[in-house]
C-alpha cells in the first residue's frame, strides 16, 4: 500500500475519481525493493538500482531510507547520476536524529515534509543534506483494493517533488521540440531551475529543516 500511495501521488489520471497527482499524464515503473513489514536489504536496492540502470527513466523516486550508508548503493547512485537521472529521496522520518541514506549523499535530491498550516512536520529528518520540502502530512491517495488512504511521512513528500520534476521537464523538453535550448538536462540544471522557482521557508538561505524552501510551481511552469 505504500508504494500504491506514493504512485498515486506522482501519477493517478485526472478521471474525476477519487484523487489526481501531480503529473497524471506521467508513466511510472515500480520496482519492489522492501518486503510487506517495509523492511529489505542493500542487496536488494541495488538490484533495483541497476534495472533503472537498463530502463534509463527520466526521474527515479525512492521512499525508502536507512540510517546507514551502504558503498554498493552510493555507487549506483553516481552512476545514475553521470546519466543526468535525478534520484529524488525521502529525507526520512527520524526528526533531529540526522537524514537518512540515500537522501544524505550529494548525487540524491533530498525532500523533507511540512504540514498543511505551513510549518515542518516534527518527524522529518533534519539535516543539512535536506534539499527541498514538500507536503507530507494527511496527504490523500491510493491505496490497496481500489480504496484511498491518507498517511503521513517524508515517503509522501518524495513523490511530491518528483511529479513537480516530470513537469518541468516535460515542460523543457515541449520547448526544445519547438525548437528551443534545453537547460534542464543534467542533474544540477535541475537543481538550478528548482532553485529559481523556490520560495525561501525557515531560516534565510539554506537550513536543516527546510532545505532551500518550496518549489512555487505555478511559476515555475509559467
Amino acid at each position: 500500500g505504500h508504494q500504491t500511495h506514493c504512485t498515486g501521488i506522482i501519477c493517478a489520471k485526472n478521471n474525476n475519481s477519487g484523487m489526481v497527482g501531480v503529473a497524471p499524464k506521467s508513466t511510472h515503473i515500480c520496482a519492489k525493493v522492501l518486503d510487506k513489514n517495509g523492511r529489505g536489504s542493500s542487496e536488494n536496492l541495488v538490484k533495483a538500482l541497476d534495472y533503472a540502470l537498463e530502463l534509463k527513466p527520466d526521474i527515479i523516486s525512492m521512499s525508502l531510507g536507512s540510517s546507514a550508508s551502504d558503498p554498493s548503493v552510493h555507487e549506483k547512485i553516481k552512476q545514475l547520476y553521470q546519466l543526468n537521472i535525478p534520484v529524488i529521496c525521502a529525507a526520512g522520518n527520524s526528526g533531529d536524529l540526522g537524514v537518512n541514506y540515500p537522501a544524505a549523499y550529494p548525487e540524491t535530491i533530498s525532500v523533507a515534509a511540512y504540514y498543511k498550516n505551513g510549518k515542518i512536520a516534527d518527524f522529518s529528518s533534519k539535516g543539512e543534506e535536506v534539499d527541498w520540502s514538500a507536503p507530507g502530512v494527511g496527504i490523500y491517495s491510493t491505496y490497496l483494493n481500489n480504496a484511498y488512504a491518507r498517511l503521513s511521512g517524508t515517503s509522501m513528500a518524495c513523490p511530491f517533488m518528483v511529479g513537480v520534476v516530470a513537469l518541468m521537464l516535460a515542460k523543457h523538453k515541449t520547448l526544445e521540440d519547438l525548437g528551443f535550448a534545453n537547460d534542464c538536462k543534467t542533474v544540477e540544471e535541475i537543481r538550478n531551475h528548482l532553485l529559481k522557482y523556490t520560495n525561501d521557508k525557515g531560516h534565510v538561505g539554506k537550513d536543516s529543516s527546510w532545505g532551500y524552501g518550496v518549489v512555487d510551481i505555478e511559476k515555475l511552469l509559467n
